[in-house]
């Protein structure tokens, strides 16, 4: 290889290392650090973004302090009614009619055991006494069927209930 050859190959390698020593770095951004508080007391600091998501979420400058409220979707009511087995020991599963205005026939209920105690009975006995239930709805009514597991029961117990 002639020398003109080399010293281009030479200054050609020269070359291409001193750009990656005199290159410059693109510009960096610095965010300032944020500082996210709950109900106005200090939780943590984001340096980048933080990014509220959802159709419930607003969120108002006011000088420099921006504050996001979430709004809830809406209220639940919770029903409790009491159910009562008889006084004849030995049943592991009962149905029950629940008269509510608020049931039609495409309602979806959601039941679950209460632990409140019950007529002449203490709040521990639903410990001991579990029941699974389920419910068919009709217009302004719906069958409650209770199963005791393991079983079986007797006397009063009361379930929650909600309409969707």
């Amino acid at each position: 290889m002639s020398f003109q050859k080399k010293s281009f190959w030479l200054a050609f390698l020269f070359g291409f290392l001193a750009s990656f020593v005199f290159a410059q770095q693109g510009p960096t951004v610095q965010y300032p650090p944020l500082l996210i508080q709950d109900e106005g007391s200090a939780v943590a600091r984001a340096t980048r973004a933080l990014n509220f998501v959802g159709t419930t979420i607003a969120c108002v400058n006011s000088a420099g302090v921006i504050t996001c409220t979430v709004s809830s979707g809406g209220s639940i009511a919770v029903t409790e009614v009491e159910i009562d087995f008889g006084t004849a020991f030995g049943y592991y599963e009962k149905t029950f009619a629940v008269t509510d205005a608020g049931v039609s026939g495409t309602s979806k209920i959601i039941l679950t055991q209460s632990g409140n105690a019950a007529t002449s009975r203490q709040a521990d006995e639903n410990e001991m006494d579990a029941l699974a239930c389920s419910a068919l709805p009709a217009a302004g009514s719906f069958t409650l069927s209770c199963r005791a597991v393991p079983g079986p029961v007797a006397g009063k117990y009361k379930i929650f209930y909600t309409i969707g």
